[in-house]
């Protein structure tokens, strides 16, 4: 198992630099940065929850993610991946969505991705699924 991080690849922050119920709350402890250059993968929250009836507060999703994934580690045991030893990671905030207009969420979510979006074939919004009966907004799902 290789945990050992290449020079210069962002890392979880560790237990030992600040307790885990602390610091900022980013995915998995990741560093935060504004937009995706430089990145090989990263993580974008869509607050949202327009879309449903009689169940609101999927819009606080990546926030709640983004706090019970202070407790993950770096690497997993079992399978011996390392992802953080071979990938530029990073937690790059919230898309800013239209709350009121469900229509225009495609367009504002793909405007919205901090820097060139272009390469992001398959943008990973972890939770984003509170408008299951509508496509994606970019037909990746």
């Amino acid at each position: 198992m290789n945990v050992e991080a290449n020079e210069g690849l962002n890392q979880p922050l560790g237990g030992n630099q600040m307790p885990r119920f602390g610091g900022d709350a980013t995915m998995m402890r990741l560093p935060a940065q504004e937009t995706a250059e430089g990145l090989d993968a990263c993580f974008v929250g869509v607050p949202l929850d327009i879309g449903t009836s009689n169940r609101s507060g999927t819009r606080f999703g990546p926030r709640a993610m983004r706090a019970e994934s202070a407790m993950l580690r770096p690497f997993n045991m079992a399978t011996g991946a390392a992802p953080f030893s071979e990938m530029q990671v990073a937690d790059i905030g919230d898309v800013a969505i239209n709350t009121f207009d469900l229509k225009k969420v495609g367009r504002t979510y793909r405007r919205g991705l901090p820097g060139d979006p272009a390469p992001w074939r398959y943008p990973a919004d972890p939770g984003r699924r509170p408008h299951a009966d509508l496509p994606h907004p970019e037909g990746s799902c």
